[in-house]
């Protein structure tokens, strides 16, 4: 599931296959079919049990599931109990998560039984069942049924460019709530470029960085908003990963700061001699780190000039600053392929992620010893002429020839979203009513 590659799914009954809304497939599934049929009972009940029944994410999963469950319900309904077991309480939210979950019913039980290794697990499962009801007559697609599921990548992302264009909370929620429903668990918001998207108390003018010519464009994201974002995503089993490119494509921070001395070629950070550049973004790494709980930074570190004063070797001394400032306030910094391949910061901090993207195979960076994530423009970039979603329905393990220690090392996939090719300059999306 969200895995992106295909796995068969193993089917037995008077039926040839399983309703299409069920998407991702499941790692295996038994279906058998009568003319009877089942439906849900109209005082269907959900029951948990286990270390992590209760918590606030399952209590979340059955507020969200159990209505959709019913919708379709018959009073004559011979299906009238679902027990979740949830094995585990932990609920670490990271690429150590545990999503699986198995689900099994028998034509003669009116019990439908779930088994969740942890909180976030319950979630999958129900969105699963959820899919396999039929819309139109409200039955079960399956009389008596299995299912055995279990992601096969940590990383199942999607990049959404608020830097350049503004996506409201409710834009955001409502692409959070389609993660869920596809199974993807990392939402990358890229939340600066020419606009710096996000509330700041220590340089207040960050976001002033967001007004286009008409003056009408200064969108950006409260510390409540985050915090409200963040949470959201967790009850949904969605971490969020904020990225905050530098030191190219950092318009942004160079418009706003240059008051406050930052040094810039350009939209491109120096690493100055005074060092004022390195110690103000330290500083705005440094509160916005306690904004996003996620374990992960993305430095961006992409598409880097190397004109003087802003070399590349001053271009890598900078980038090797911040990658030592996340580490120093716990966190794990992330790149985009170039902070390994063209400055090589993060040559000598192993513990980076590469997010492989343009020139390079996601195995260089596995081979180079380092977590990757795959993000080929030529397959997972949404904004791409000519793209076609068929292109990102493959074994993204296969691509790039890697050896199995290698393999141990891709964390995943990524598609993004791209706003350049839409916008020339920050503007914000409005929401239809």
């Amino acid at each position: 599931m969200a895995k992106l590659l295909i796995l068969p799914l193993y089917l037995a009954g008077t039926t040839a296959s399983l309703p299409a809304a069920v998407w991702p497939p499941p790692r295996s599934a038994t279906c058998v079919q009568t003319s009877n049929g089942r439906a849900f009972s109209s005082n269907l009940r959900l029951v948990q049990s286990g270390a992590g029944a209760k918590s606030d994410i399952t209590v979340s999963a059955e507020a969200r599931y159990l209505p959709l469950l019913k919708l379709h319900s018959s009073a004559t309904g011979t299906i009238t109990d679902i027990h979740v077991n949830v094995k585990s309480s932990t609920e670490a939210l990271d690429h150590t998560t545990d999503y699986g979950y198995s689900i099994i019913i028998t034509v003669d039980s009116a019990i439908l039984e779930i088994v969740a290794n942890s909180p976030f697990g319950v979630s999958y499962a129900l969105e699963t069942l959820t899919q396999f009801i039929d819309p139109v007559s409200g039955l079960l697609a399956c009389s008596s049924m299995t299912v055995d599921d279990a992601p096969a990548y940590a990383h199942r992302g999607i990049m959404i460019d608020t830097g350049r264009r503004f996506y409201p909370v409710a834009l955001v929620e409502q692409t959070i709530e389609g993660m869920a429903m596809t199974k993807q668990n990392v939402l990358h918001l890229h939340l600066s470029e020419e606009c710096f998207r996000v509330q700041s108390d220590v340089y207040p003018q960050l976001t002033a960085s967001c007004i286009d010519s008409s003056g009408n464009n200064t969108a950006f994201y409260t510390k409540d908003d985050i915090k409200h974002i963040v949470e959201f995503s967790r009850l949904r089993g969605v971490r969020v990963l904020p990225e905050f490119d530098m030191p190219g494509h950092s318009g942004g921070f160079c418009t706003s700061l240059k008051s406050a001395g930052i040094a810039c070629c350009g939209s491109q950070i120096e690493d100055d001699p005074a060092g004022a550049s390195a110690k103000i973004i330290a500083s705005i790494l440094s509160e916005m780190a306690a904004l996003f709980p996620d374990a992960v930074m993305n430095l961006g570190c992409d598409e880097t000039g190397s004109s003087a004063p802003c070399t590349l070797n001053n271009t890598k001394s900078f980038e090797i600053k911040m990658i030592e400032h996340l580490l120093s306030v716990g966190k794990r910094p992330m790149g985009w392929e170039e902070i390994l391949f063209k400055t090589g910061a993060a040559a000598e901090y192993p513990t980076t992620i590469v997010d492989s993207w343009a020139r390079t195979s996601w195995s260089q960076a596995a081979a180079a010893g380092h977590d990757v994530v795959m993000s080929n423009n030529g397959l997972f970039y949404l904004d791409s002429a000519g793209h076609s979603a068929r292109k990102m329905w493959l074994n993204i393990s296969a691509v790039g020839n890697a050896t199995y220690v290698q393999g141990k090392h891709l964390l995943g996939g990524e598609t993004s979203m791209w706003q350049d090719r839409y916008v020339s300059r920050c503007v914000t999306i409005r929401m239809h009513p």
